[in-house]
């Protein structure tokens, strides 16, 4: 499976932006227009854990949940250029924070 992460500094800026836009009926997709594999993710998560936990995947599809999932971000494109935390530096933070919790 993938999904399109996104960090949250990246959706607050997005939300700034769609504020001062004009239109109020604009809709577009909140996204980085790029997949992560949920493999590569749980491992790159346990790497940074130092953990040499197993990790085991049951391969149970949900119903109504896509395999491949990430956001057109064409029309937002159209909008303003995207700039997005790098993936892995996000992840880094976000590992960092939860062992501080």
């Amino acid at each position: 499976e993938t999904r399109d992460f996104i960090h949250i500094s990246d959706v607050v800026s997005l939300f700034e932006l769609l504020l001062d836009i004009k239109d109020i009926f604009s809709i577009v997709n909140g996204g980085t227009g790029q997949k992560n594999n949920i493999n590569s993710v749980v491992c790159s998560i346990r790497n940074l854990l130092l953990s040499e936990a197993s990790i085991q995947f049951n391969n149970a599809q949900n119903a109504g949940n896509p395999i491949y999932y990430w956001a057109s971000v064409e029309k937002l494109k159209s909008i303003t250029p995207i700039t997005s935390k790098d993936f892995n530096s996000g992840l880094v933070e976000y590992v960092r924070w939860a062992n501080e919790e």
